[in-house]
């Protein structure tokens, strides 16, 4: 159902504040909320959604529990277009593995969502304010930007609406990534461990349960190492593909050999190098100065992602601390270190380091890299 409707006064925000005898306010002009916020994101409802809707039914009742999407278009002139439960929306995602068309794909066959649109095309104006609502399941989202409609704002809608639509979307899809408490965090970290977009969603949350209760590690070191074996015949044929890692897939191949014959000395020794060349080769023109430290290799790999509310399945704050914190960890001299690239390249790590939990972690750290390289690859390709 699409309306035409009209509005006695522009839209321009919602109040960041109450005040009482203040003639300055501060507005809240673009957000994003979801109904895990509760009765914030239902008092937003209850604003401008709910207006929108009152003008709707006034041609036809529609009732906001039959509203599963609503998008607005708002112009200067007070007019807006309204589309009810009209719009057709298609997804593209990395997938984890090999796809056929026509075949279905599954939430744990997703490790990232790139963008999120609609299938008929709906015109937006960068002078134009949006109001989006969107149902994820069970879930809602909500995202306005009435920024340009501010009568004192030179901005525009001057980025790619449905790709952050798409971001918010992954946010309410796999919420449980999103909402990884200190305590968890500090849990991997101390067990050299992460939530990796290559793992089954399921382990995942298993990871976050771990974690949450502070339980033994040793199943999930068991669980994971399976998977992984799983995955590296996959991991290999990709990499294979990938512009910033095929050069070095012969000695991926040998590393993955000696992961299946239990020769982790062999197989980290190989992998740990490899993983810190590859992202100097790929990222090189990304540093401007002479001497290049590998703080500068863990900020490269999150370079593109600019916005803290990125949403990206990649982590990527913590990713650039877990490259930082765990994999170029720094290491006291005079003692056999926990394993990290810099403790194996100055020959100081503990034999017991040498384990199936460090070689798994080493192939799924270089997938993460590797996906990186393809968003990179395709937003290169997008721009030109």
């Amino acid at each position: 159902m699409i309306f035409d409707i009209k509005f006695e006064k522009i839209p321009v925000g919602i109040a960041a504040e109450s005040v009482r005898n203040k003639t300055k306010i501060k507005i809240i002009t673009r957000e994003f909320i979801s109904s895990t916020a509760g009765d914030l994101f239902f008092s937003r409802l209850d604003q401008f959604p709910s207006e929108i809707l009152s003008k709707v039914s006034k041609e036809k009742n529609i009732k906001e529990s039959n509203v599963d999407h609503m998008v607005v278009v708002i112009n200067k002139n007070l007019k807006a277009k309204v589309y009810i439960n009209e719009i057709n929306f298609l997804s593209e995602v990395q997938v984890k593995r090999p796809v056929k068309k026509g075949e279905e794909v599954r939430k744990n066959d997703i490790s990232e969502i790139t963008n999120f649109y609609p299938r008929e095309e709906i015109p937006i104006e960068p002078e134009n304010g949006i109001l989006i609502l969107f149902s994820v399941g069970w879930r809602k989202g909500l995202y306005f930007d009435f920024t340009p409609l501010h009568p004192k704002s030179s901005e525009t809608i001057d980025y790619d609406v449905w790709g952050a639509i798409g971001r918010y979307y992954s946010y309410i899809l796999f919420g449980e990534r999103f909402s990884i408490s200190k305590e968890q965090w500090k849990y991997f970290f101390t067990n050299k461990m992460y939530p990796f977009i290559s793992l089954k969603t399921e382990t995942i949350n298993m990871m976050l349960n771990y974690a949450r209760e502070n339980w033994p590690i040793e199943e999930l070191i068991k669980k994971i190492g399976v998977e992984v074996g799983e995955l590296l015949p996959l991991f290999i044929d990709s990499w294979q593909k990938n512009p910033g890692i095929k050069k070095d897939s012969v000695l991926l191949e040998r590393a993955s050999e000696r992961f299946f014959k239990k020769d982790y000395i062999s197989c980290i020794s190989i992998l740990y190098p490899r993983i810190e060349g590859i992202i100097r080769s790929y990222f090189i023109n990304d540093f401007k100065k002479k001497r290049i430290t590998q703080k500068d290799f863990a900020n490269s790999l999150v370079k593109d992602y600019k916005f803290k509310e990125s949403y990206s399945l990649i982590l990527p704050e913590k990713f650039k601390a877990f490259m930082i914190e765990v994999f170029f960890a720094s290491f006291d001299p005079t003692i056999k270190a926990d394993l990290s690239k810099n403790s194996l390249a100055h020959g100081v790590i503990d034999e017991n380091e040498f384990s199936q939990l460090g070689a798994s972690m080493g192939f799924l750290i270089l997938d993460q890299i590797s996906k990186i390289i393809r968003i990179n690859e395709k937003n290169k390709n997008m721009r030109k």
